[in-house]
């Protein structure tokens, strides 16, 4: 296992320069699972905000749905209240109820 001294050229063979290259790997392997872990995470997240992207756009889709519909049933109430009820003679009530 070689190390590098902060400022040297050539490798350090003492225990001290040993202990540096260990805190050195160990650090790049801190650093690689820092990265994938970061990279589970935004893929994570990626296909969480596509299937809350989808669930959006399939609500708007029911809700455009619904307001037609809500349109078309306000429609019917206004024109059932221009319309006066028509009754026929057994319908009537007689003038002494």
């Amino acid at each position: 296992m070689q190390c590098w001294r902060a400022g040297r050229s050539k490798p350090c063979t003492t225990e001290a320069g040993l202990w540096v290259a260990r805190d050195y790997e160990r650090a790049m392997r801190m650093n690689d699972e820092a990265v994938e872990r970061l990279e589970l995470k935004l893929a994570f997240l990626e296909r969480s905000n596509q299937e809350l992207s989808d669930v959006v756009y399939r609500q708007q889709q029911e809700l455009d749905v619904l307001r037609e519909q809500l349109r078309a049933l306000l429609g019917r109430v206004d024109a059932m209240r221009e319309e006066p009820t028509k009754y026929t003679a057994e319908e009537e009530k007689p003038p002494h109820y």
